[in-house]
């Protein structure tokens, strides 16, 4: 399945873990641009008793409740300390997230579309957008929020960045970065002017 609606741009907004991807794509969505969160859709192909609920109890049974729930907290600490876990969990969502997203986009009735993906590059997403957006901030911010919005401690909120591709290479391979580490109404200026040079 490929995007098949060449009048439609897709932006692919990428950004470490708690690096405020969220709030960027919660300005676009404002401005009219339909946002896809990955993250949203990995929950969705990980429901109860669906294919990839059932792929993921099978690999990791040691995350199910007792009830046969997947307990995503245990599947997190799991596989962000080990990478081997990780890959494993990686091989069997992102093929599922990538059609459901392929999927979102094709149906959506917004020409512009963005996909907010933390691993938009590491997964091979990036090659289906037309632009590439970073959302940067300090590693002070991210650990807060991270800690914060988890409820987890510093130390597995530092494990979870660390698991990732650093944040300045990131924003290396993207062609604009936005600041996120800034007052809401700043960054909300910041994304109304970078949204300008979409084209829509």
């Amino acid at each position: 399945m490929s995007v098949n609606n060449a009048k439609k741009t897709v932006v692919g907004l990428t950004g470490g873990i708690a690096a405020g991807k969220s709030a960027v794509a919660d300005i676009w969505r404002g401005l009219g641009a339909h946002c896809i969160s990955a993250d949203e859709v990995a929950r969705q192909i990980t429901a109860h008793g669906s294919s990839g609920y059932k792929a993921v109890a099978s690999a990791f049974s040691e995350a199910l409740t007792q009830e046969g729930t997947l307990n995503r907290a245990v599947l997190r600490e799991i596989v962000f300390s080990d990478a081997a876990k990780r890959k494993q969990l990686e091989s069997i969502t992102h093929p599922l997230i990538f059609a459901e997203i392929l999927r979102q986009i094709n149906i959506a009735a917004e020409k512009l579309v963005v996909i907010e993906a933390a691993l938009l590059f590491e997964s091979g997403f990036a090659h289906i957008a037309a632009i590439t957006v970073c959302a940067v901030c300090s590693l002070e911010s991210r650990i807060k929020r991270l800690c914060a919005r988890d409820h987890i401690d510093e130390n597995l909120a530092r494990s979870m960045i660390a698991a990732q591709m650093d944040n300045t290479q990131k924003a290396a391979l993207c062609d604009y970065t936005v600041n996120t580490d800034v007052p809401r109404g700043q960054l909300k200026t910041a994304a109304q002017e970078l949204f300008r040079n979409f084209p829509c």
